[in-house]
């Protein structure tokens, strides 16, 4: 049959008041391998959360010369976040080995609003 669900249920209270507020947020649910929420904070932390765990699994700083992360994406594979800020850059870090891997600006060096994953199409034949 259906089921129907109403209400809501807090799991855990996160405060980043000290960082003065939460630009962005991401969520990978990587099945058995866990679930990963990634908060972007004014002061530019990345504040990685695997949440079967209690506590912070790890923070990355963003460059205070690339700008406040405004946008977050993360790959399907979790692997990968990709990060857009208000002076213009992508960057993107590799979450295994916690490492920002790749960074490029936009040629007008204005603030990236909106980022998404693009896959690959799947191989025909």
């Amino acid at each position: 049959g259906s089921r129907s669900f109403t209400g809501t249920t807090t799991v855990r209270t996160i405060d980043y008041s000290a960082e003065k507020r939460v630009m962005a947020l991401a969520h990978c649910n990587k099945g058995s391998m866990g679930s990963l929420l990634v908060a972007a904070t004014q002061e530019g932390l990345l504040h990685c959360h695997d949440l079967r765990a209690k506590g912070e699994a790890f923070a990355l700083q963003v460059k205070a010369q690339r700008g406040v992360p405004l946008v977050l994406t993360t790959g399907s594979d979790g692997n990968w976040l990709a990060v857009g800020t208000s002076r213009g850059y992508m960057v993107v870090y590799d979450l295994r080995f916690q490492l920002d891997v790749q960074y490029w600006r936009h040629p007008a060096q204005t603030e990236i609003l909106t980022i998404a994953e693009c896959t690959a199409p799947m191989p025909m034949g």
